[in-house]
């Protein structure tokens, strides 16, 4: 596929410019739309699946497609989020994986945004609320991407001050917990 580009590599409508014109220059142009997995710890990175296409197609539909794939594959239950660019919103689809695939989409806002606008007039109920949210506990020695037990880390704390005060040193401070708070409206 060539598209028309522009001396600062940004495409441009053939029939809305002077092709005689050097600055303007045909390439050849493709998309990629791809399915990544990524785990919690952000270590491993999966291509679960792609697809070429020419540069002038909206890569909207074909993500849905490749998602409806990914689970027609493999069975619902496996993908629980879908994490998309702003290029990506489409209401319909991100509801339709909801509904028929349990998938929630999450979507990066920007300030200048209707969804962010209505975001903000969500924390103006009278029944909305921020409450702390607490991930699952390790439980296992090597889920290290989840933190410990409030009880756990109290413990550990006290046995390196006994330890810092055996060895005259200072005792060490306690780590602050990372925070993350939910909004909540009720109702």
């Amino acid at each position: 596929m060539k598209l028309l580009f522009d001396e600062h590599n940004h495409p441009v409508d053939s029939k809305k410019v002077d092709l005689a014109d050097k600055r303007y220059q045909w390439r050849r142009c493709y998309k990629v739309v791809s399915l990544i997995h990524v785990n919690r710890s952000l270590d491993l990175f999966l291509t679960v699946a792609a697809r070429v296409v020419p540069g002038n197609r909206h890569e909207c539909p074909i993500l849905y497609e490749l998602v409806d794939g990914f689970v027609k594959a493999v069975d619902r239950g496996w993908m629980k989020i879908l994490m998309v660019d702003r290029g990506l919103i489409d209401g319909a689809n991100i509801g339709r994986l909801k509904r028929d695939h349990q998938v929630d989409t999450v979507v990066p806002l920007k300030k200048n945004m209707d969804a962010y606008q209505d975001m903000l007039g969500l924390t103006r109920l009278k029944d909305f609320a921020w409450e702390p949210y607490q991930p699952p506990y390790a439980t296992r020695r090597d889920q290290t991407d989840r933190p410990k037990h409030p009880t756990l880390v109290k413990r550990e704390l006290k046995r390196q001050q006994t330890l810092a005060k055996k060895k005259g040193l200072p005792p060490p401070q306690p780590l602050p917990q990372p925070q993350t708070l939910l909004g909540i409206a009720r109702g």
